[in-house]
């Protein structure tokens, strides 16, 4: 009789435990010094100042039945990365490239891609691809004159000041910038931070966290930033609290052991359908990296100056030209067809 009773609270004991353990009791919970280090790091790489970064975006959009929407749903993966070097106040370097591929329900795969640099005080750009159902034979035309050639613009002088000054010291900023720094500084964008432990981004040493997006300070946040600029409605509309309120971010950040900056994050942005965002659903994988380092971003060789009136004059005349001569040959073509059937 004493075993069975010994043997039943052992049992008893065991199953308490395993749901215990199941339940996390015993697993690492949400901290502030989790969320303080994800914090930290995130600082530290806004202040880094040459490296490169890469953001993958992948996954699909259905529009919901009260969308009014002219697709079903939309899948494809858009891919933004490229390299910054702002440690010149009087020539800073970045590129951002573009790589956008996808679908309309499930029928023929588009594309569209291109670059934009900018470097001693100009904006370079080029389009690499454009293969985008719908656009009328004009346009295509008049694009294609553009396409898979470097082009610039300089950039107007308080623009580019503006820029240099918001890339370099807080010193050459203006009273606006500064308050957006401080602002950035103390807002601690992630919730529920687990330290997860050591881990490896390549051949780095890291510290891995599980996090999820704060809503709520995001939204502050974004409201602030546009009060600073000059506007208070920005984050203050129903439509933006709508698409808050059902947005939902969770996944994993690497925070470099060398240096306390942010190496990685990865993870689900969900949007779940509701009647405040007619139904519609988004499901995206989100992964971002960034590597801190000396980099070389080079001015394209050949680009051309990019003159709107005379570049598009030009080219719209040799479009309608290539048009007309496309209709000839289609005129003649049916005459024949035409001529053939009538035998």
């Amino acid at each position: 009789m004493k075993m069975t009773r010994i043997l039943k609270s052992a049992v008893l004991g065991l199953t308490a435990l395993t749901i215990f353990a199941g339940c996390s009791w015993f697993g690492p919970k949400a901290s502030k010094e989790a969320q303080d280090a994800v914090h930290t790091a995130m600082n530290n790489s806004s202040k880094v100042k040459a490296g490169t970064y890469d953001l993958v975006l992948t996954g699909k959009v259905t529009a919901g039945k009260d969308s009014k929407a002219e697709f079903k749903e939309l899948n494809g993966s858009m891919d933004f990365s490229g390299l910054y070097d702002i440690k010149s106040k009087v020539d800073p370097r970045f590129t951002f490239k573009l790589e956008a591929k996808g679908s309309v329900d499930g029928g023929k795969d588009q594309s569209v891609g291109g670059e934009m640099r900018l470097a001693q005080k100009n904006l370079y750009f080029s389009i690499g691809k454009l293969d985008i159902e719908g656009i009328p034979d004009l346009y295509k035309a008049t694009i294609a004159q553009f396409m898979n050639k470097w082009w610039f613009v300089a950039l107007p002088a308080d623009s580019f000041a503006k820029f240099a000054a918001a890339a370099g010291d807080e010193k050459d900023m203006t009273p606006q910038q500064k308050q957006i720094k401080e602002l950035t500084e103390k807002t601690q964008f992630f919730k529920n931070v687990i330290d997860k432990g050591a881990d490896k981004i390549g051949a780095s040493d890291a510290k891995k966290y599980s996090a999820e997006l704060d809503k709520e300070a995001l939204t502050n946040y974004l409201s602030e930033v546009a009060k600073i600029g000059g506007s208070t409605t920005f984050g203050d509309t129903k439509e933006f609290n709508k698409f808050m309120k059902d947005i939902e971010f969770k996944g994993d950040i690497w925070v470099n052991n060398s240096d306390q900056t942010l190496a990685k994050l990865e993870g689900s942005l969900v949007l779940t359908p509701s009647k405040d965002n007619e139904n519609t659903s988004l499901n995206l994988k989100v992964t971002y990296t960034a590597t801190n380092g000396d980099v070389k971003v080079d001015v394209p060789a050949g680009a051309e100056l990019f003159d709107v009136a005379k570049l598009l004059g030009g080219a719209a005349a040799k479009a309608s030209s290539a048009l007309d001569k496309a209709a000839e040959i289609k005129a003649q073509k049916d005459a024949v067809e035409k001529e053939l059937n009538a035998k």
